[in-house]
């Protein structure tokens, strides 16, 4: 019964972080639960991961904790570098550490563009990802849709890498897709929110704020973490003239002054 409690605060933690939680009475499923007694972590690489071995005591944190680092390790390796499933992360040179930080990675290759969706692409794309998208569905001739655009674009810069990812669809080659989502007036606009497990029609959620950059940043956001997605806002440490000049030679950079861990120890910082 404890672990049964256990499973089920877990479950309800990590609602809506593409990970689901799931159990095989070993009874009644012989063949299925072959091999795999305790808790195990199926999906984010090709072999499971043990989270648990049988009989052991279950606490929901701790479960959450190891869940969740497993998945960040078998997404860290597939960039490359990364800590391989199971294993301590491996420490890498500062400054290649700051590069990494400084240009947060973009599997859609969007380069601070709106991504264009189709009627081919949108399911693979949308509905398969973590990511969040904010959707916006134009008609070419539409006038109020050229204002938008670059507001629009501008949004798309300030979330890029941000975990919402800025797209649009031509509503007027893209039929099935208007008729899906009921669009009847352009611009509209609609959230999908992270996590595949929360990307069914069901919870689209439209956008009835004002057309500006700002607004559709913030908004995002907003939706984006109400959802149980985490803003991840990595900052780079500076330890060298080369460093400096790398990122905040073409931008502005806010620094903070902190003491050497030699001299303080963790808690000076």
């Amino acid at each position: 019964a404890a672990r049964a409690e256990a499973l089920r605060e877990a479950a309800r933690a990590l609602e809506g972080s593409g990970v689901s939680v799931a159990y095989v009475d070993a009874a009644a499923e012989p063949q299925c639960a072959a091999g795999h007694a305790g808790l195990q972590l199926f999906g984010p690489s090709p072999d499971p991961i043990q989270i648990a071995p049988p009989a052991t005591h279950l606490q929901a944190r701790a479960v959450v904790d190891k869940t969740l680092a497993q998945v960040a390790a078998v997404v860290l390796e597939r960039l490359g570098g990364g800590a391989e499933p199971g294993a301590g992360s491996k420490a890498k040179p500062k400054t290649q550490q700051n590069k990494e930080k400084s240009k947060p990675k973009n599997k859609f290759n969007t380069r601070g563009k709106p991504l264009q969706l189709d009627d081919a692409n949108f399911d693979s794309t949308v509905l398969q990802a973590d990511e969040a998208f904010i959707v916006a569905f134009i008609a070419p001739w539409c006038g109020h849709c050229r204002a938008l655009a670059p507001e629009y674009a501008q949004a798309a810069q300030q979330l890029e890498g941000a975990g919402v990812i800025v797209a649009e669809v031509d509503a007027t080659a893209n039929e099935r897709l208007s008729q899906r989502f009921g669009i009847q007036g352009f611009p509209t606009i609609k959230f999908f929110p992270p996590g595949v497990l929360n990307k069914g029609d069901h919870n689209v959620i439209e956008y009835q704020q004002a057309r500006s950059a700002d607004a559709i940043v913030s908004w995002s956001l907003a939706e984006f973490e109400r959802h149980g997605g985490q803003v991840a806002i990595d900052i780079p440490e500076i330890t060298s003239q080369a460093d400096f000049d790398e990122l905040c030679e073409e931008s502005k950079c806010v620094l903070m002054f902190v003491p050497d861990l030699h001299d303080t120890g963790k808690a000076g910082r």
